[in-house]
């Protein structure tokens, strides 16, 4: 019994709108596609009955299940719920799409056959059915094709990826992946892997091209592999976006980046591990997190007192690093540059450091290290420079930034806490 593939000619597309497969239909014809996949690339220079046979049963496995996963995706489901076979798809796909379905007659032999290895022990012919896979491979196909409209060679599990921008990104990376582009490939990636994490719902400013633990651990979470991520990001360039919406790429040569890492396994492992990671955290839900201070508030320095005095030292910078060295630290005896002095009521809204390590009492040894510091550094953008703490009164006050007032227009003034 010799098998007959598809024919060969012209085939007309079918005229019907194609739904958006839906995942577990993706999953289907992917698994079909793997199933054949096993022995595709096992060529029979001298055939046996046993051989082929295997591979019968798995084509006809293959095929059987594409054919499903078709039907259910054009709701052309045989009626007979409790059990189905592979011939009992094929008319209700006709009378769906009202045309034929092209390979029918070569399944209809292909299932006899697998009846017959299975419930007969009658082995088939090397000779006729030693090209059993390609044909099933051709069948399936053409089904995708003309049933879906998709390629079932170019069907990965990309195909996925809800976001756009991220799926033409890894599309092209996959076209330089073919080219033999290999440091191209890990630059589309990183671009990729930053969307991903800016538009997570529940991953927030995690870097791309930095390996941390703390990441890894939380996609854990998800599903992902702690360790092929952190290997991922040792592959990665550094990334980040400018204002513009460009990408900023930058390699560190003295550690990873460099043509030595750039090579076919290791993007191989790249792609597989990016994909895998976008399909596991693209739907996570949306979880609340913490904001850091400075985000949403700032402080407003107000003196208690006329007369106070806001200073650095005479031909210091005057910049919000502070003093060059711990030894340029202003004492009694060294010469006060004044940059400004407030009235009582007086205020200036900016930002401050108060590192107590680096307080009077490195200077004063019968101070105590765990005191507090006695002044703290300011700068606005107005002023820069040292003001006594026991001469103003701080507060917290909310940030007039445009985004903080449109979403958090309750913050409430709090008094400053030395922590």
């Amino acid at each position: 019994m010799a098998p007959n593939g598809p024919s060969p000619k012209p085939r007309l597309k079918l005229q019907m709108k194609i739904k958006t497969l839906r995942p577990e239909i993706i999953e289907q014809l992917l698994f079909a596609k793997w199933l054949l996949s096993q022995l595709q690339d096992t060529p029979e220079t001298r055939p046996n009955s046993f051989s082929i046979a295997k591979k019968i049963l798995i084509a006809h496995d293959a095929a059987e299940v594409g054919i499903a996963a078709i039907a259910d995706q054009i709701e052309a489901l045989p009626k007979n719920k409790a059990s189905r076979f592979l011939m009992d798809y094929f008319e209700p796909i006709k009378t769906k799409v009202n045309k034929e379905i092209e390979g029918r007659e070569f399944c209809r032999k292909l299932n006899q056959v697998r009846i017959d290895i299975k419930h007969g022990m009658i082995l088939p012919d090397p000779n006729q059915w030693v090209n059993v896979i390609d044909k099933v491979y051709n069948c399936l196909s053409i089904w995708c094709q003309d049933l879906l409209n998709i390629s079932l060679n170019g069907l990965d599990n990309s195909i996925l990826i809800q976001n756009k921008e991220i799926k033409k990104l890894y599309d092209e990376a996959k076209k330089e992946e073919t080219n033999g582009n290999y440091q191209q490939v890990l630059e589309l990636l990183g671009k990729a892997l930053y969307i991903l994490f800016e538009e997570n719902n529940a991953l927030r400013a995690m870097p791309v091209g930095t390996s941390k633990a703390e990441d890894a651990i939380k996609l854990a979470a998800f599903g992902v592999h702690a360790n092929d991520y952190l290997v991922l990001q040792d592959f990665l360039p550094k990334v980040t976006q400018e204002s513009d919406g460009d990408f900023s790429i930058r390699w560190t040569q003295e550690n990873f980046g460099h043509p030595g890492n750039w090579r076919e396994e290791s993007v191989s492992f790249c792609m597989r591990v990016f994909l895998d990671l976008a399909l596991k955290i693209q739907n996570a839900s949306w979880i609340p997190g913490p904001i850091p201070f400075f985000a949403l508030y700032q402080y407003r320095i107000e003196a208690i007192k006329d007369n106070v005095e806001i200073w650095n030292n005479d031909g210091q910078r005057n910049t919000a690093q502070g003093w060059k060295s711990i030894y340029d630290w202003p004492t009694e005896s060294s010469n006060k540059n004044v940059v400004k002095t407030l009235k009582k009521g007086e205020a200036i809204l900016g930002m401050i450091t108060r590192d107590k390590k680096t307080s009077l009492d490195l200077f004063n040894l019968n101070k105590s290290k765990n005191e507090e510091p006695e002044e703290i550094f300011i700068y606005s953008k107005e002023v820069k420079g040292y003001v006594k703490l026991e001469d103003v009164k701080i507060k917290c006050v909310p940030s007039t930034n445009e985004e903080v007032k449109k979403y958090f227009p309750d913050l409430p003034i709090v008094d400053m806490q030395l922590d």
